[in-house]
């Protein structure tokens, strides 16, 4: 909508910023891949992508698609880099990201508990005592309750429900 508002409705676009989301999200893909698994696992999982050309020229779900794939990758790449190298802002915009996502893709959110349960086990086995895991938890949880909240109050006010999106609130 943003971007229609400055340049006019144009789903040549819209499928520009497809190709340049899809086009990031593959850069995110092959980092997450490579720290996980190893540099020919992050190309072969950067490849996939790829392959899928729908995901930056669906006419029909413009933005949608690329920008769920996006924030989502987005928010793991955050995730694994706040773990890894200690960056306790990075949870914060994970979990901020991850609410993104949800609006963007619904129902990412029951991804949630499983979220904070592998980073309570993460940090666990990193030694960390209970306090300082729940602080790293709870950044990503805030991150995400503060970028649900907007829409939920917004759910509330509009509809009358406490819905995490527009489909579930049908």
């Amino acid at each position: 909508a943003s971007f229609y508002t400055w340049f006019g409705e144009s789903f040549v676009l819209a499928k520009i910023l497809n190709a340049l989301v899809v086009a990031l999200s593959v850069a995110l893909v092959f980092r997450i891949g490579d720290w996980a698994f190893g540099r020919t696992i992050g190309c072969l999982a950067a490849a996939l992508p790829m392959i899928d050309w729908d995901q930056a020229c669906q006419s029909m779900t413009l933005m949608s698609e690329p920008l769920g794939l996006g924030l989502f990758v987005s928010s793991v790449y955050l995730l694994i880099r706040g773990v890894k190298k200690e960056y306790p802002r990075d949870l914060f915009f994970s979990g901020l990201l991850f609410a993104f996502c949800n609006l963007a893709r619904p129902l990412t959110l029951l991804a949630f508990p499983v979220y904070l349960a592998c980073l309570f086990r993460e940090y666990r086995r990193r030694g960390f005592d209970h306090r300082r895991t729940l602080r790293r938890v709870g950044l990503f949880a805030l991150g995400a309750a503060l970028g649900l909240a907007p829409w939920l109050i917004r759910q509330k006010k509009v509809i009358g429900i406490w819905a995490i999106t527009s489909k579930t609130a049908e």
